[in-house]
């Protein structure tokens, strides 16, 4: 235990080797002091979960229910741009498929044999590749021009399908009804 302080000693928190008498003991029990102010017990703070002593300080408010209010007012922004990002990215897959089915026709087209492929043989790989991709439901367009032509004439395949977007044409009206994606490749004649 501590020894008191005398008469006319000023005492700071370290006490001099006169007041304590053994310095290591009364260190290890400052230690142990603080040990206990920080760490309150658990029935301490079980009993002042909810309840605060001190009356709230001026122009501090009470900050529960915050977090979900502002959750509440962000989840619609954050379903409409999830929304967004999976429809355009249906388009952007559709307009990848598109690209890939002109580019196949037109290298059908442009290859030299005997006899050259027709327009037909050409729209028919067109629609074959689009179809073999996955994309149901939609019949694409198949323009083709210069097919069967002499070697170094341009030979050039467009594809188009319309896309409709579902979820995001409510909410963007320059969205509603059809898209037309179009996809559209020339090349030259072996």
């Amino acid at each position: 235990m501590r020894k008191p302080p005398e008469l006319g000693h000023v005492e700071n928190d370290r006490h001099c080797l006169e007041c304590t008498g053994d310095v290591v003991r009364n260190a290890r029990e400052d230690a142990r002091v603080t040990l206990r102010r920080s760490l309150p017990s658990a029935t301490h703070r079980a009993n002042c979960r909810f309840v605060s002593r001190w009356p709230p300080m001026p122009g501090r408010t009470n900050q529960r229910g915050a977090a979900a209010v502002e959750f509440a007012l962000l989840l619609p922004l954050l379903i409409m741009v999830l929304f967004g990002i999976i429809e355009f990215g249906i388009a952007l897959s559709r307009q990848q498929v598109l690209a890939t089915a002109s580019r196949e026709g037109a290298r059908l087209g442009i290859r030299q044999s005997v006899p050259r492929p027709t327009a037909a043989d050409i729209q028919a790989l067109a629609r074959r590749v689009f179809t073999q991709a996955g994309a149901t439901g939609v019949t694409p367009m198949i323009a083709v021009a210069g097919a069967g032509g002499p070697s170094g004439t341009d030979l050039i395949v467009t594809v188009s399908a319309p896309y409709q977007f579902y979820v995001m044409a409510n909410v963007i009206p320059a969205l509603r009804g059809t898209v037309t994606l179009r996809s559209r490749t020339v090349m030259r004649h072996e």
